[in-house]
């Protein structure tokens, strides 16, 4: 099997999990995939109100349902606050 195949394969397998249901993240997957940049929405554990959207960098997400992530919109090299 090529490192292509297996590639892929891993992820449609993170995609629809064990129960072959479509993962809540799945767009993003497949455009983090592709090579877009994925950014986090981080909360302060103490303060919900508290958060802004982080990039992941080399870091590979780890697609927790319970976490928001986000394509990092053109033209944003930086971490930038979220909308309230």
């Amino acid at each position: 099997m090529r490192l292509h195949d297996k590639v892929c394969s891993s992820l449609i397998r993170l995609i629809r999990g064990n129960n072959m249901q479509q993962h809540k993240h799945a767009a993003l997957i497949h455009q983090w995939a592709e090579g877009y940049k994925i950014q986090k929405l981080a909360v302060l554990c103490c303060d919900t109100k508290v958060k802004h959207w982080e990039d992941m960098g080399d870091t590979a997400p780890m697609w927790f349902e319970d976490d928001e992530y986000r394509v990092r919109p053109l033209g944003e090299d930086y971490v930038i606050s979220a909308p309230d």
